[in-house]
């Protein structure tokens, strides 16, 4: 599993918190109306899954554990892409993301993240018009400067802002940092890192 996984458990009850401290009501209600919870960047602990619960603004945030035992299905952001706009309530995510599947096309495999990712899987309306459509880009080779220039260019031309993570084994990093060609930020399971290139990680 990788971070922007999206996994159904059956409760908050599932929940493991590193110093035991008491769970907050508005996470209890959020998952007892949708027990979807994300893999987040973050150290494991033993076998237990490092984890991040939504709440109704971006405010709520909480950050927990699960066992793997406690997982009854798993969304990877690619697997969302065979979903369907229909997933998706508000006309301009729809268009958004039909226009996405065309422009990658198989050639790089890619998926809805975020707040998009979340009502798909979901089915809760929690994107808005303000809202940016997130996407995780997994390439499978080296993704240069100039094609994420190239492909950044393309990105800026839809309705919605596209905000585009690069997923590697090792972390990951914005695709528009990238493009600036002055190094990225790079997520990892421990602290983030400033990189040159990010490949030479691999």
């Amino acid at each position: 599993m990788k971070p922007h996984d999206l996994l159904l458990i059956s409760s908050w009850g599932d929940l493991q918190t590193s110093d035991y401290e008491d769970i907050p009501e508005w996470v209890k209600t959020s998952l007892s109306t949708s027990p979807i919870v994300v893999v987040r960047w973050g150290t494991t602990s033993g076998v237990k899954i490092p984890v991040g619960i939504r709440g109704s603004n971006k405010a709520q945030r909480y950050a927990a554990y699960i066992m793997p035992t406690s997982v009854k299905a798993h969304y990877r952001p690619a697997d969302l892409t065979k979903l369907g706009p229909e997933y998706l309530h508000l006309s301009e995510a729809k268009r958004t993301f039909k226009g996405l599947k065309s422009l990658f096309d198989d050639a790089l495999e890619w998926g809805p993240a975020g707040s998009v990712g979340f009502e798909m899987v979901s089915g809760q309306k929690v994107t808005t018009l303000d809202s940016d459509f997130d996407i995780v880009i997994t390439p499978q080779e080296t993704l240069g400067i100039d094609e994420a220039r190239t492909l950044l260019e393309k990105l800026s031309t839809f309705s919605m802002f596209i905000d585009a993570q690069v997923l590697l084994p090792v972390g990951a990093f914005s695709l528009r940092e990238w493009a600036k060609g002055r190094g990225v930020l790079l997520k990892t399971a421990n602290l983030p890192q400033l990189v040159d290139d990010p490949w030479r990680w691999i």
